[in-house]
């Protein structure tokens, strides 16, 4: 009987890993299309430069239809400019006002479809103004029993799935929204589930959590980080993600390390995958190897920026098109794109530094910002693509 009972236990320990891994696998379990095709056309960069203004130049570029709009997170000013880069004019600044943003620093933000513009602070805050940049509402994102390092009370097994665990991933901050929801990228900081306690982490976390913009609460939290990571114990310092969101609600993940592009639905069921490594980037990732500090921050400041990684992923899927890049290593003078129609690789292009696809005004597309802070300038670039490529 006692035997029986061992066995039935093992059994059930069995099963129950087996259930966990299966739920990791059908993350990534799709197919998986490599194709490349590449086409023989010529990408002419064009160089837009924005108007001086006084700005601390620390931030970032979006678009508002046809206006680029310059988010200064410092002075919490917004610059916006017409398509040849001249000044029309700046909203908000940090103040009181019902015009104004009443926050010390904006650490994120995001442009929604119904003329909201959101604004995220390092606080757990989150201010909305409307299309008139008039404030609408200022508040606390509601996470369901938020976990504080120094309450002291840690539950000694949290569950991934416990919103109160995670923090917003202030490094990688880029925001999505589909119409009253907005998605963030986490990552946990508890201290008994984080990236230095195990491969569980990497499994296990989630790396979205979604945030209903009429309750700021976070109702949903959801995929994973990929498989890639499992291969390296750990690499906590590559673990972060870029993702879109198109037009039909599709997901588009792109991992820092996974020459792969996931693509899921909005139930967050992966459709299909696809994608080819970039050129000549220096994938000799350094694993951490221990619960060490010092370690990881001479591994994220120093070695991380040597490497190759991808760093932004945008998609255009009413043409067809998704854009990649990455940066290739340390001492390469520029950075790579990757332009993708119908999931086959066309080209594979080098871009200026730190250069990423953002916007679509016809015929051009149109990038983020590049941003010179000892300069003080920013510019864009932008491209066409010839007809019938």
């Amino acid at each position: 009987m006692k035997t029986r009972t061992i066995y039935i236990i093992i059994l059930l320990s069995t099963l129950i890993g087996c259930k966990h891994s299966d739920k990791y696998e059908s993350y990534f379990a799709t197919d998986k299309f490599s194709e490349v095709n590449i086409k023989n056309f010529e990408i002419n960069l064009d160089t837009i430069k924005l108007e001086k203004m006084e700005s601390s130049y620390l931030g970032a570029i979006d678009y508002l239809d046809t206006i680029i709009a310059f988010v200064d997170y410092r002075f919490c000013w917004v610059y916006l400019f017409d398509l040849n880069g001249k000044l029309i004019e700046k909203k908000l600044g940090r103040g009181r006002g019902p015009n104004e943003l009443n926050m010390q620093a904006i650490d994120g933000f995001c442009f929604l479809d119904n003329g909201n513009r959101v604004f995220l602070g390092s606080s757990n805050d989150i201010h909305i103004h409307d299309k008139n940049w008039k404030r609408v509402k200022d508040a606390s994102i509601n996470w369901k029993g938020r976990f504080k390092m120094g309450s002291g009370k840690v539950i000694k097994n949290p569950s991934p799935d416990e919103p109160g665990i995670y923090s917003l991933d202030y490094e990688n901050l880029k925001l999505q929204s589909i119409d009253n929801t907005l998605y963030m990228p986490i990552y946990s900081e508890h201290p008994n589930f984080n990236g230095f306690t195990g491969f569980d982490y990497y499994k296990k976390g989630n790396i979205l959590a979604e945030l209903n913009l009429k309750t700021l609460e976070v109702e949903r939290l959801f995929g994973r980080r990929t498989p890639e990571l499992l291969k390296y114990k750990y690499l906590m310092h590559h673990s972060t993600f870029n993702f879109d969101i198109d037009k039909k609600n599709n997901f588009y993940i792109a991992h820092e390390i996974d020459p792969l592009i996931y693509v899921y639905n909005k139930e967050f069921k992966v459709q299909y995958a696809f994608g080819v490594a970039g050129k000549d980037m220096d994938t000799d990732y350094q694993e951490l190897g221990t619960k060490d500090l010092k370690k990881f921050r001479q591994l994220y400041f120093k070695d991380r920026p040597q490497r190759g990684y991808y760093t932004g992923i945008k998609a255009f899927m009413d043409q067809g098109l998704v854009f990649r890049s990455y940066k290739k290593n340390g001492s390469a003078k520029n950075d790579g794109l990757q332009i993708y129609k119908d999931k086959i690789l066309i080209k594979d292009i080098e871009v200026p530094k730190n250069f990423k696809v953002k916007k679509y005004i016809p015929p051009y597309f149109y990038s983020t910002g590049l941003i010179d802070e000892e300069k003080e300038e920013v510019k864009i670039i932008r491209f066409k693509l010839p007809n019938n490529f």
